[in-house]
């Protein structure tokens, strides 16, 4: 009772139907609300570890109750309302909403739980022209540019169960009593022959060590659901002698056999319980060879179903290992299995990539590349794909990216876009892996753009003072700089507006045109005065020297939610002078090409749009006991005393009614 006496307890009835009637009226949801839902869902058709959102994790039984639940989306808001006490002065009280009396301002605050309805919201614009990204880096003066851990023990499983998130993929090897060797293992019956030990270990697959040397014995213990990206570690100094046969021999890498689901420690395999792994082989491409740092040629063992050893290949002068290990791609498929009512591994494939190695003297070192990565059962009609955001970009993600093949001058819009390489990720392309440029007719190597992250991509490209003269003087779009270096030309010039765009989709809606000048070479090569230090002082004028790239990005949606969005992106060459310094024209001198990736903030919201619940109505048909309070004692009363409780009741709730009129 927030008034004074004992007055008028029919119009605090009023307000309590008016707050009940404001939690159930809130039904309706903002326009913009439905923006970021799920934004730990970043895997379409796959299920994303610890997004218990995610509705590609909800056909996987028990798999979701070991998740650790990420954050969904929008955080639950509140909303203040505050009344004259004049209007109100008792109120019944309940558990879904509480009164805060303030006896200076005589006010009296209900504080109402309606988050469907309520929020604050971003109203940038959806589209920016290109010019505003150099007025905003102006404005907020933007200067960019000027040991593997060993796995803990677990306790050991009592029944057999489906995977949940971390559990470590036990496999099952054959040991040769006798000898003590591993034996080849291709099938469960492999491992019930007469003097075969069947033993259960971890799955470990080689990683480096504080020097770089790969680490067989200790190596990283493979989780369930965890993937491993592409790391490197290197072999040797090995004997070719002894080491073709055992560590780079591509038939040891799958004599063994997964449990499909966590079985307990001492529980032997079977037809249903584990599976052999189904290895292949290839030679890398060029492009893959000049990744890994490797002769495109140093490969002459081709792929097939059935894996061969590799062979040591003798002679006077030297020893040669071919189809010798150079990579090892381990792909697990998972899926829902009934009979343990959660997920299981349907299939490992192990894809090996080969090489030839010869050394004169017989001992040498290689590089070995390692991966793993899960792959979740899906229908024909679904392709699994990596968001960077669901929907608006998420920091550090890859920057999706396409190209547009068709362009539709009528519409003045791109018909139909090309998805790129990489899952659609925009990349700097045309490095070497010792630095050096590549041109267009070299593989080279591409470095991912991830958004809100700037980034400077260079190389080096080495030339005599005749080099440069000569790629000086070549007219524009006859091989100058920008028609030979890959660096200077971006291979994309869309940019995905929101981090969940499918890269495969048509929508224009869905891509940011990148805004690009019409820069062209105009090369001069001069000769300057040498003097008598005998310095060549040779320029070269009018040389691209770079490309910029600068992504203009702004939040939309609810604003304890951003969802970040592309609203206008351009690049530019910047062009200069290459001088040859050297005293020697004949020695090669460096020069540097580079590509820059910056981002700028635009949130031109200033008064943020706020949604607020309408009002509800009062109701139309009264109670009957409505007027009880005035009734109590006076059941004789006259007819006259009646019509005066009536017109003290309609006096009452004319407050309530102007002001829900004026609303």
């Amino acid at each position: 009772n927030c008034g004074r006496g004992g007055t008028s307890s029919a119009r605090a009835w009023v307000v309590a139907v008016v707050v009940a009637t404001a939690a159930v009226a809130g039904g309706a949801s903002h326009a913009e609300s439905d923006i970021g839902k799920c934004i730990c869902d970043l895997g379409a058709g796959s299920c994303d570890v610890h997004c218990c959102c995610d509705p590609d994790c909800q056909g996987l039984g028990d798999l979701r109750g070991s998740f650790e639940c990420q954050d969904e989306g929008p955080t639950n808001r509140s909303d203040h309302r505050c009344y004259s006490k004049t209007w109100v002065r008792n109120i019944n009280p309940r558990v879904d909403f509480w009164v805060v009396a303030d006896e200076l301002s005589e006010l009296l605050c209900v504080e109402v739980d309606n988050s469907p309805v309520e929020g604050v919201f971003f109203t940038n614009d959806a589209r920016i022209p290109a010019e505003r990204i150099g007025e905003e880096i102006a404005r907020q003066r933007l200067t960019s540019w000027n040991s593997s851990r060993a796995p803990s023990l677990e306790p050991m499983a009592m029944i057999a169960r489906s995977y949940l998130v971390g559990d470590l993929l036990k496999v099952h090897v054959g040991l040769d009593q006798q000898n003590g060797r591993l034996i080849d293992v291709r099938g469960v019956s492999d491992l019930q022959g007469s003097g075969v030990a069947e033993l259960v270990t971890d799955l470990h697959l080689p990683t480096a060590d504080t020097l770089g040397a790969c680490d067989a014995g200790r190596g990283q213990a493979a989780r369930f659901l965890f993937d491993m990206p592409k790391y490197s570690c290197w072999e040797g100094p090995a004997d070719l002698k002894e080491a073709c046969g055992a560590a780079l021999n591509p038939r040891l890498l799958g004599r063994w056999l997964m449990r499909r689901v966590r079985l307990p420690e001492d529980m032997r395999c079977n037809e249903e319980r584990c599976l052999a792994p189904n290895v292949t082989t290839f030679c890398p491409t060029p492009s893959q060879a000049a990744a890994w740092g490797i002769d495109p040629a140093a490969c002459t063992s081709h792929g097939s179903a059935a894996v061969e050893d590799s062979q040591l290949v003798l002679t006077s002068s030297s020893c040669t290992c071919k189809g010798a290990i150079l990579a090892a791609e381990y792909v697990l498929r998972y899926g829902f299995d009934a009979r343990y009512d959660g997920a299981a591994i349907s299939g490992v494939e192990v894809r090996v990539a080969l090489q030839d190695l010869r050394s004169e003297d017989c001992k040498t070192s290689m590089p070995q590349f390692t991966s793993l990565r899960f792959v979740q059962d899906a229908g024909p009609e679904v392709v699994a794909s990596e968001r960077s955001g669901n929907p608006g970009y998420q920091v550090g993600l890859p920057l999706l990216a396409a190209r547009c093949v068709e362009y539709d001058e009528v519409k003045s819009q791109c018909a139909r876009f090309e998805s790129l390489e990489q899952s659609g990720h925009a990349v700097a392309q045309g490095i070497l892996q010792d630095g050096r440029c590549a041109n267009f007719s070299e593989a080279g190597r591409n470095a991912s753009m991830n958004f809100g992250e700037d980034a400077l991509f260079a190389c080096t490209l080495d030339l005599t003072r005749a080099e440069l003269a000569s790629l000086c003087s070549s007219a524009a779009g006859e091989g100058g700089f920008m028609e030979r270096l890959k660096l200077l030309s971006l291979p994309f010039t869309y940019l995905a507006a929101f981090g969940g765009v499918n890269p495969t989709s048509q929508n224009p809606e869905d891509w940011v045109q990148i805004s690009m000048g019409d820069d062209k070479e105009v090369l001069s090569f001069t000769d300057g005065d040498a003097g008598s230090v005998g310095v060549s002082a040779s320029v070269c004028r009018g040389a691209a020297l770079g490309v910029a790239l600068e992504v203009m990005y702004s939040p939309f949606g609810e604003i304890g939610n951003p969802q970040l969005k592309i609203v206008a992106a351009r690049a530019s060459h910047s062009f200069g002078a290459l001088s040859f310094m050297r005293p020697d024209p004949s020695r090669a001198q460096t020069f540097q090409f580079s590509t820059t990736l910056s981002y700028v903030r635009l949130d031109d919201t200033t008064d943020r749009e706020t949604a607020v619940p309408p009002h509800p109505p009062l109701p139309r048909l009264l109670p009957h006991d409505l007027f009880y309070p005035f009734r109590l004692g006076s059941s004789g009363t006259s007819a006259r005393r009646g019509r005066f409780d009536v017109a003290v009741v309609v006096l009452l709730l004319a407050p309530l009614l102007a002001r829900q009129l004026h609303s």
